[in-house]
């Protein structure tokens, strides 16, 4: 064999090997965790898309109630940021030492919802005291925001002692919304955003506007020292991130009455 031939099959032969062996470790990608809220489900899913097209980022998103989230921080969940449907969560993440920084977002409304084709004949808030209504959804009102913002909204209106027995309170606003859509009960009271995305309730009646409304995007302690957290910290404070948030419906806080 000539020496030429000899090069060119050792050649091959590294190159056979080259190509068999297993690739080398890459990056690893840059991931966060963000909390929020049930009614914010899908302005973050469209918001967390456009940061993760942008930045190449895994941002990873966990939805329920304010109440849940902020209870599952106090226990060590790994969230590095949580955007909540009050303040009073961030409060009590602040008074543990949780929050890093915060910032107050946008706000929403209440309104009364029932099932399409409204059967019970349901027309006024008024109407949840009468023998029409046995039984009407609402987020649980000790705890999770959109059950305490429609206790004072009926509070108010000097209802509530009227109607609490006939309260069905949910894990968060989107069970309550749900039981409306599927007809097991005749009416509910969730935010406008929610109300917005079924199209198997009717909006009978908006609630005054509650200036106390206000969901506030914290970092937390742990999300302060991972820097694609940081960057989205900021990038939901951006005009574009503030768009996809009153595309949706959400109102801008300066406006809230």
């Amino acid at each position: 064999m000539s020496r030429v031939a000899h090069l060119l099959i050792v050649g091959l032969t590294l190159c056979s090997c080259a190509s068999c062996s297993p690739p080398g470790p890459s990056a690893p990608t840059a991931t966060i965790t963000l909390f929020a809220a049930a009614s914010m489900t899908d302005a973050c899913e469209e918001i967390v898309r456009a940061f993760e097209e942008a930045h190449g980022v895994d941002c990873r998103l966990s939805v329920s109630s304010s109440s849940t989230l902020a209870r599952q921080i106090e226990h060590g969940a790994p969230a590095d940021l949580f955007l909540s449907a009050n303040i009073e969560w961030r409060e009590v993440l602040e008074r543990s030492g949780l929050v890093a920084s915060s910032v107050d977002l946008v706000s929403n409304r209440l309104v009364l919802i029932v099932p399409t084709g409204n059967n019970w004949s349901v027309t006024t808030p008024e109407d949840l005291a009468s023998d029409k209504v046995t039984r009407f959804a609402i987020a649980d009102p000790e705890g999770v925001p959109a059950g305490i913002y429609a206790k004072r909204a009926l509070e108010r209106l000097g209802l509530w002692q009227d109607v609490r027995d006939k309260v069905l309170a949910t894990e968060n606003v989107r069970h309550a919304l749900a039981l409306v859509a599927r007809r097991e009960v005749p009416a509910g009271i969730v935010y406008a955003t929610d109300a917005a995305i079924s199209g198997d309730v009717d909006v009978i009646s908006p609630f005054a506007p509650d200036a106390e409304i206000i969901y506030p995007l914290m970092l937390t302690k742990r999300g302060e020292k991972n820097a694609p957290a940081r960057k989205f910290f900021d990038f939901m404070q951006s005009s574009q991130a503030h768009g996809i948030l009153m595309k949706h419906g959400f109102l801008p806080l300066e406006v809230s009455p």
